[in-house]
């Protein structure tokens, strides 16, 4: 199965579709539910360091359950609730690593200035995760590592998405919604627009771990 083969599935478009709803709530959100909470330094440092990072934590989470299998490639695969209960703490590993990742990636030196990686690296440590266990439940011996082109392929979309969504944004932010300002606006749209931009970069990866499994 193809990327474009991939994205067609019945199972991937609603995941796209679920992820991106819960994500454009989150970005029209995001601005009064900081407000709200700035009253106090606790609770605006954890809404802007726990809360919201963790909201999105399980949008991408949400995306990853609702694709499987067709994530990988497979039309038949078993059960995600069996994957996650096959093991002691599955889910909250899944969600602690999805946290750290997007506390500690920014404060790397390349990185940090490369916002766009942070969502596909959730959803490739995310994915990965998911693919391990499901090797393990067939007994198979597998890669995590898809090999150096489709890794380059996944950085140069991740960056040429953020690039891509920058655009829409200044396009289109000042076209929608005038009772918002201008900055609110463009930031909705390129909350959006990157979320559906990364998603070709994961998919990328997941596809190229589920050839093993064929």
């Amino acid at each position: 199965m193809n990327l474009i083969d991939a994205i067609a599935q019945p199972r991937v478009l609603l995941a796209c579709l679920c992820f991106g709803f819960v994500n454009l709530l989150l970005a029209k959100g995001e601005q009064h539910f900081l407000i709200r909470m700035a009253e106090h330094s606790i609770t605006a440092w954890l809404a802007e360091h726990i809360y919201l990072p963790l909201a999105r934590v399980f949008s991408i989470l949400l995306f990853i359950g609702l694709a499987y299998p067709a994530l990988f490639g497979l039309r038949e695969a078993p059960g995600i609730h069996s994957l996650l209960s096959g093991g002691d703490h599955r889910v909250s590993h899944l969600i602690n690593l999805g946290f750290l990742l997007s506390l500690f990636l920014p404060l790397l030196p390349i990185v940090g200035r490369l916002p766009s990686l942070i969502l596909p690296a959730q959803g490739l440590l995310a994915a990965a995760m998911l693919f391990s266990w499901l090797a393990q439940a067939q007994a198979l011996d597998v890669s995590l590592w898809p090999g150096w082109i489709i890794a380059g392929l996944v950085l140069v979309w991740a960056i040429l998405g953020q690039r891509l969504a920058v655009w829409i944004a200044q396009q289109f932010g000042d076209q929608w919604n005038a009772q918002s300002s201008s900055e609110d606006r463009t930031r909705v749209y390129y909350e959006t627009a990157i979320l559906f931009f990364q998603i070709p970069a994961i998919l990328l990866y997941t596809l190229k771990l589920g050839e093993q499994l064929h």
